[in-house]
């Protein structure tokens, strides 16, 4: 177990260290003004050139949309169930510790969030209502992968069942591939923007996973 932690939080380390270095490279390679109102964009004969092979697409600007309200929901789900468990119980040490993870995850994904609006990388390729917004990283990306990747693992906990949790992991992934698919063709990012929202959200997943891991063996210990 305590094994199986260490390599979790290893790659959650890694990817911390890889979405670092990529911001920092976005920041500095090849910084052109090549988006609306000249704004800069690092990457910028890259960036610009996937933005005219992808274009712009209302439809897939609307499944992402929606994907991301779903992925909204799921969090507030597991919220709901975990809150229920602790009225139920009347007592946090009765909550399974995978909800304490989501926690700290969803807390992570919301000061990254933040943290990228204050320190604005880059503006978007398109105007929002006639105004640049932040685009790196998408937080689309990162929200549905964060939510969609974990999702599946927390339900794997409190409902047994190879089967069934085979059925989730296809379901959940299913519909992070499509909103990572849809955001990349909706054409309000840069790649690099998806690429950062990836790594960061896949660091996130490792996260969950490293500190679920973490609590169980701490409660075991605690037992024995």
């Amino acid at each position: 177990m305590q094994q199986n932690c260490k390599r979790n939080f290893g790659f959650t380390g890694l990817f911390f260290v890889g979405s670092v270095l990529f911001t920092l490279l976005v920041k500095t390679v090849d910084v052109l003004p090549v988006g609306p109102s000249h704004s800069l964009v690092g990457f910028g004969a890259l960036n610009r050139s996937a933005a005219d092979f992808f274009g712009t697409s209302a439809f897939w600007k609307s499944v992402s949309a929606f994907l991301g309200l779903l992925a909204v929901a799921v969090a507030l789900g597991f919220g709901l169930v975990g809150l229920i468990q602790w009225i139920w119980h009347r007592r946090l040490q009765a909550v399974n510790r995978g909800f304490f993870a989501l926690a700290l995850v969803y807390g992570a994904m919301a000061v990254l969030y933040v943290g990228f609006e204050l320190f604005v990388v880059n503006f978007r390729p398109v105007f929002t209502d006639g105004l640049l917004e932040a685009s790196y990283p998408s937080s689309h990306t990162l929200l549905m992968l964060c939510v969609f990747g974990t999702a599946p693992l927390q339900l794997g906990r409190l409902i047994p069942g190879k089967a069934k949790n085979r059925i989730a992991m296809v379901l959940f992934w299913f519909l992070a591939a499509v909103g990572v698919f849809s955001r990349t063709l909706s054409g309000v990012h840069w790649i690099t923007d998806i690429l950062g929202g990836l790594l960061m959200g896949i660091m996130l997943i490792f996260l969950y996973v490293s500190l679920a891991g973490w609590m169980d063996s701490r409660t075991s210990q605690g037992k024995s």
